[in-house]
Order: C-alpha cells, then sequence, then structure tokens
C-alpha cells in the first residue's frame, strides 16, 4: 500500500495563484505534482515557482495545449526523456511547469524511476485543489525521512544509468540543500562517473552554474572532483595535477588552483579592504548577468578555478633555476575559451573568462612599480573595460593564495595597496568619462579635412586618454594639440 504523509502549510498564497493552473491541469485525471517543489515545501524552504507534472498521457502534446491555453511559451526540455516545458511570465513572477509522461501504470511505479529519495514524492493535483493547505504527500520511498536526516541517496545505480546527468545533480543538491549525500550513493558516483560523458554539455553547464551559486562552492567543486566527475567535464584540469618539482617541492598547480577558487568566494563574500572604497560599484558589477542565469560573480568562480590552465604547458627553469610560466595567461585564455564554448556558454560570458585569464597577472605587475600612475590605471581599465573590478579581485585571490611567496609576487600588503590605488582612480576616471569628448569623428572632417579611416579610431582614443587623465583642460587645449600633432 502506498505511504501516504500529511503536509502542513503555513502560507497558502502560491497556491492560490496557482490554483487556475492546477485546474487545467487537474481536467487529465491521475496528474501528479511531484518533485523539488514538494522537497522544498517539507523542508520549509522558499518555494519557487517551479513545478513537476507527471501526467498519463502523451506530455509533448498537453504541454503544447497548456501552453496555448494559458498563453505560455512551450519548448522541449529534456526530449530524450519525454520531459517538456511551458512558461508563463517573464522574471521572477514567472511560472514553470515541466510536463513527463508517467513511467508505469501508477504514481507509485513512476517515483521509483526517480532520481533521489528526497525528490520520490508526489501529490495528486485535484488534491491539492480541494484542500492546498494539508496535503497527503505520496511517500513510498521514505523521501520525508531522508529530508529531515538531511541524507541524499540514491534509489537505485539504475537511476544513474538512465540520466547520468544525476551523478553531478546529486552533488548540486547537497551544494544548494546543505546534504550529506550517502556513502552507498558516493560509491555509486564513482563507479559510474564516466557516464557523465553520455550527457549533453548544456545541462552540464546548468548544474555547474547552480553549484557555483551557492557560498563556498570550492567544497563542492573538490567534491565534484574526489568524485571522478569535473575531470570528464574539464579534462584540461587534470594536467593541473602533473607533478612538476622544483628543488624538491610539488608546486601543487590544483592546490593552488582550488585555494584561488576559495579565496576568490571569501572576497566575494565580504568586500572588506581594499574593494570598500568601490563596494557599491564592485556589488553592481558582479550582479550583472553575463546571460541568463550566469551573474559575473559565477563566472569570476570559473575563473578563479581555470586561470592558471595554461602553466602546465608553459612550464619551464632558467639556467639559474628559476621557474617560468612564459606566456601561460595567453595560452590560459585561449584553452578557456575552448572550454567554456564546450560547454556552450554564451559568447559574453565565454569573453569574459577570456578577459580575466588573459589579464589576471596585470595587477601584479603593477603592484612592482613604486608608483601605480593614473595613466597605467587608465590603460589597465581601457584594456579590460569594467572586467577590471572582476580581475583586481582574482589577482588578490591569487596572490592570498600562492604557498609562498616568491621574488616574482609582491608581499599581499603591497598587492592590497595597488588594488586600493586602482580603485580610487577608477572612481576619479569614471566620474571623468561622463564628460562630452572635446572632440569628434567630425571635428576631424571639419576642422583637419581627414577621412574616416583606421586613424579616426586612434586620435580619438588619445585624445579621450589625455581628457579624462587632465593632460587636455578644454576643446580649445584638444585643438590646439592636434594642430601641433598635424
Amino acid at each position: 500500500m502506498t505511504e501516504q504523509k500529511e503536509t502542513y502549510i503555513e502560507d497558502s498564497s502560491i497556491f492560490n495563484e496557482l490554483s487556475e493552473y492546477l485546474r487545467k491541469i487537474a481536467s487529465i485525471e491521475d496528474s501528479y505534482l511531484v518533485g523539488g517543489f514538494l522537497r522544498d515545501l517539507v523542508i520549509g524552504r522558499k518555494l519557487k515557482r517551479e513545478l513537476d507534472i507527471v501526467i498519463p498521457i502523451e506530455s509533448d502534446l498537453f504541454a503544447r495545449a497548456f501552453a496555448d491555453e494559458i498563453g505560455g511559451s512551450y519548448f522541449p526540455l529534456e526530449k530524450e526523456n519525454g520531459v517538456f516545458c511551458v512558461v508563463k511570465g517573464s522574471g521572477k513572477a514567472a511560472w514553470r511547469f515541466d510536463f513527463s509522461r508517467m513511467r508505469g501504470k501508477e504514481i507509485v511505479e513512476d517515483l521509483h524511476c526517480r532520481d533521489f529519495t528526497i525528490n520520490a514524492l508526489a501529490v495528486n493535483v485535484s488534491d491539492i485543489i480541494i484542500n492546498p493547505e494539508r496535503l497527503e504527500i505520496i511517500d513510498p520511498l521514505g523521501g520525508i525521512s531522508d529530508i529531515q536526516s538531511k541524507i541524499i541517496k540514491v534509489l537505485s545505480e539504475r537511476s544513474f544509468i538512465d540520466d547520468p546527468i544525476r551523478l553531478i545533480r546529486g552533488v548540486r543538491f547537497s551544494a544548494l540543500l546543505r546534504f550529506d549525500i550517502s556513502n552507498d550513493t558516493l560509491e555509486l558516483i564513482r563507479r559510474n562517473s564516466v557516464l557523465l560523458n553520455r550527457v549533453s554539455f548544456e545541462r552540464i553547464r546548468d548544474e555547474l552554474v547552480l553549484i557555483f551559486s551557492v557560498p563556498s562552492s570550492s567544497r563542492y567543486i573538490e567534491m565534484l572532483d574526489d568524485l571522478g566527475l569535473l575531470g570528464q567535464v574539464i579534462p584540461e584540469i587534470m594536467r593541473l595535477k602533473d607533478q612538476i618539482i622544483v628543488s624538491g617541492e610539488d608546486l601543487m598547480l590544483w592546490d593552488h588552483s582550488i585555494k584561488t577558487l576559495r579565496f576568490a568566494e571569501k572576497i566575494l563574500d565580504n568586500l572588506v579592504w581594499p574593494f570598500d572604497i568601490a563596494k557599491d560599484e564592485i556589488s553592481g558589477h558582479l550582479s550583472r548577468e553575463l546571460e541568463y542565469g550566469v551573474p559575473r560573480q559565477i563566472a569570476l568562480k570559473l575563473s578563479s578555478l581555470l586561470h592558471d590552465i595554461g602553466k602546465p604547458d608553459t612550464f619551464s627553469t632558467g639556467k639559474d633555476g628559476a621557474i617560468h610560466f612564459i606566456g601561460h595567461q595567453s595560452l590560459g585564455a585561449k584553452m578557456n575559451l575552448e572550454i567554456t564554448q564546450r560547454l556552450r556558454f554564451g559568447t559574453e560570458a565565454q569573453r569574459y573568462i577570456e578577459r580575466l585569464t588573459e589579464n589576471h597577472l596585470r595587477p601584479l605587475l603593477l603592484a612592482h612599480e613604486k608608483i601605480v600612475t593614473h595613466r597605467a590605471v587608465y590603460r589597465f581599465f581601457r584594456d579590460t573595460t569594467e572586467d577590471g573590478l572582476s580581475i583586481l579581485i582574482m589577482a588578490l585571490a591569487d596572490a592570498e593564495s600562492k604557498k609562498y611567496l616568491t621574488e616574482g609576487i609582491p608581499a599581499i600588503d603591497k598587492v592590497k595597496e595597488t588594488i586600493a590605488r586602482m580603485l580610487s582612480i577608477y572612481l576619479s576616471i569614471a566620474e571623468k568619462d561622463k564628460e562630452r569628448p572635446f572632440v569628434t569623428g567630425h571635428d576631424l572632417i571639419n576642422l583637419f579635412g581627414l577621412k574616416p579611416g583606421p586613424i579616426f579610431k586612434e586620435i580619438l582614443a588619445d585624445l579621450r586618454e589625455k581628457q579624462i587623465l587632465g593632460t587636455l583642460k578644454s576643446r580649445e587645449d584638444a585643438i590646439e594639440y592636434l594642430k601641433k600633432q598635424m
């Protein structure tokens, strides 16, 4: 007999909003709400506007008809698994319904085909309409008990074989819910890790993004590595584990990489000195999305993990025994562009991670200088645009994570002082950048008879730099300067 457990809902307002949609779904007899929505309800987490619905008829056809009826949009979500999605609305107010056809003759058979016990829960949609504040949750596999114990258990090894994305999804649930994964489940993940190569990169990317979205994600990235999953997703990372021995000491590139991610997260959690001077600007910068669901903050974490991906192939030692990784940032930028393309990130996210990798040493090089000039800082932000703010965070995390300070790495306090100065200059540059240009392309044509071409960009960039840095203080100064140049 199916075990049912009663759940009380303190705030049923979300169900009141849903009732119009649920009544349409309930027109299909034996339709069920399953999975994560109910799991979060039992946990007491804030409920998301995302529902998994199981129906006893063809899910594709019903999803299309449902989308038409409510004025929503329809698309295949996991076509190979018969999951079809309908979205109503946009942004945080959007509702999302994922429809799948029932596996087996009744809901209990379907629940036995799901991933983890904590998600093998169901409620008849008709029952929700009748009494939304007191639901009878069908729980044949002890999911509620495991939720209360904060443990993640896979239903069977077959669950991973049927859909290998569940291998990485188990780690994602552990990260988001702060639940432990049972030892038996961990062993099954290790045993089947190679199956991840059957999964599309789009689905893998989505899981990685969710893992990176949590605080202290480095812990779960290490878990992916320990379980043999990270190397399946990003095989280039395995080269960071190559043993590079210098003067009898292992450089431990992988250890440095994971520490860089850890220090980056520490900085992101609390933007204290030297970042507090521009805290509002940095916070706004990091929260803006490069693509849907991928704010800079998440891409920065991935960049921090991969910033030295080019080092194994550029390692050398000089005649004096000094360590060199000449050009590792440029090679790493190229490799990370390939990695993010493979993982199906959007173009803006790809270029962001490429830019951070290419430029992550520049703040450390500036920290070697006796004086950090306005011109040097201007050119840094000119080349890196607003993403220079992210690079400063990654550069400090990089320096903090060194096992020991060598001649090539300035002391941490010097790095922080340099970053503080760069941010101070950045704020003044940003204010000056609001000024209209003293001279435009039209002026070059009308006053000097120049024809549009590549030289225009060079001349205007030079004038803009001098205007922002204060070398030219007026339009008259700019014109006089151009006359002398001509």
